[in-house]
């Protein structure tokens, strides 16, 4: 019979509800937090960091597009 409730157990014998919890706040809250916290530093940073900020985005941004497009290639 399956358990179901506060007391159910994922098949690892963890407890299903702090697991549930792990789950929401690595997938959810941590990074909305961390989001949150760089709007806010973005916004407060001065003009040059920002545009410096946004030059480093974009290189970032560009060497995944060279990542992701070599991966894609079948051999």
């Amino acid at each position: 019979m399956s358990e179901t409730g506060p007391q159910a157990r994922t098949a690892e014998g963890e407890p299903a509800l702090r697991r549930g919890l792990g789950i929401w706040w690595r997938h959810v809250l941590a990074p909305v937090a961390g989001a949150a916290i760089t709007i806010a530093v973005i916004v407060e940073a001065s003009g040059t960091a920002q545009v410096v900020g946004a030059m480093w985005l974009a290189v970032g941004l560009a060497v995944l597009a060279v990542q992701g497009s070599r991966r894609a290639v079948p051999s």
